[in-house]
């Protein structure tokens, strides 16, 4: 079994991306063993690309829609949790549990930042 890395890779080369001008930013590794969440940008920062394989179905249909406006980060938990922020500053989430659902609610109705101590 190839790792979700060397998967990324392969796939970039089937669909004709050449990682050669591209640096990762960052890359997440999900629960599936297959799965992924990579942002790359271009050597010039004039593009910013998200790509990713296996996530959960919520993240996938949020991806689609969202990833095209910019994606700073992503994570990714158990049961389908995940986390997004846009470059915009945006934050999406799903499927976290009840706390942090409520603790990321109250931090965007009152329009401030988040601090998850450990």
């Amino acid at each position: 079994m190839v790792s979700n890395v060397e998967l990324f890779a392969q796939l970039a080369a089937q669909a004709g991306l050449n990682l050669e001008y591209y640096g990762i930013q960052f890359f997440t590794f999900v629960p599936d063993p297959t799965g992924y969440v990579t942002v790359l940008h271009n050597d010039d920062r004039s593009l910013t690309r998200c790509v990713w394989h296996n996530v959960p179905a919520g993240l996938d249909e949020l991806l689609e829609c969202e990833a095209p406006k910019g994606v700073r980060h992503v994570t990714v938990g158990m049961n389908g949790s995940y986390a997004v922020i846009l470059n915009s500053g945006l934050v999406w989430w799903g499927y976290v549990p009840p706390s942090l659902d409520r603790l990321l609610d109250d931090a965007e109705k009152r329009g401030r930042a988040v601090k998850v101590s450990e």
